[in-house]
């Protein structure tokens, strides 16, 4: 009976070791394939960020680039409505100065102030 029961433990004994052993085997497989994954994925996410940081670097200068002529048609438009409204002021200082209208020249000068005002509201293209 003993020998029945040792062979049975000894029978025992090497199905738990195999087992172990495929447990064991089964574990670094599966170990080795997550890590694979997990560093494919990684590399993916990566990739994918760097593509989106190139976009958004991208976009960016074009909104620059925007605004870099917007700013220089703003520019353009304050000097040309400057210059426009110096000329109205420079005649309406000449119509205002009593000197001015000896001569008869109150007429003329009142026209180039129409003048200079109509040049400055009318809206610039």
């Amino acid at each position: 009976m003993t020998s029945h029961f040792q062979e049975l433990l000894a029978e025992l004994g090497k199905t738990a070791l195999i087992v172990a052993g495929a447990a064991w085997l089964a574990r670094q497989v599966i170990n080795a394939w997550l890590k694979q994954r997990l560093e494919n994925h990684k590399d993916s996410l990566a990739r994918e960020s760097q593509q989106a940081l190139e976009q958004l670097r991208s976009q960016l200068r074009i909104e620059e680039l925007r605004e870099s002529r917007l700013l220089d048609q703003q520019a353009s438009i304050i000097a040309e409505v400057y210059a426009a409204l110096e000329r109205l002021h420079e005649a309406l200082d000449r119509l205002a100065a009593p000197i001015m209208h000896r001569g008869g020249q109150a007429l003329g000068l009142r026209q180039v102030a129409i003048d200079r005002f109509n040049d400055f509201a009318i809206p610039l293209p």
